[in-house]
């Protein structure tokens, strides 16, 4: 369980740390794969759930065939954006990963 921060003034930005984040991302399931496409690099956000597997330090989700899958495949490099709020708390934690991308087929 990643150590929850006491509640900071409205304005107040903590950094976590890697293995922090590392909780944070395995204690989620949902979150926003971002990949860079075409000549310009344009980022497109696709929603996905995933899971993180900590012994390889993966993320790892389904695609079926489609534009998702294509991006994913034909990049060099992507992220996923990872992150909750709580709106009564004044709280809320992101975590963003960049890696590479591959298919896994089994």
């Amino acid at each position: 369980m990643a150590a929850r921060h006491e509640p900071q003034p409205p304005s107040a930005l903590v950094q976590c740390s890697r293995a922090e984040c590392l909780d944070l991302l395995a204690g989620s399931s949902i979150g926003r794969v971002v990949v860079p496409i075409g000549v310009n690099s344009q980022p497109v956000i696709h929603p996905v759930n995933f899971v993180f597997d900590a012994v390889s330090q993966s993320v790892i989700f389904r695609s079926a065939e489609g534009s998702k899958l294509y991006a994913l495949l034909h990049s060099t490099r992507a992220w996923l954006e990872v992150d909750d709020i709580d709106v009564a708390g004044h709280s809320g934690w992101s975590v963003i990963i960049e890696g590479v991308t591959e298919p896994v087929r089994d």
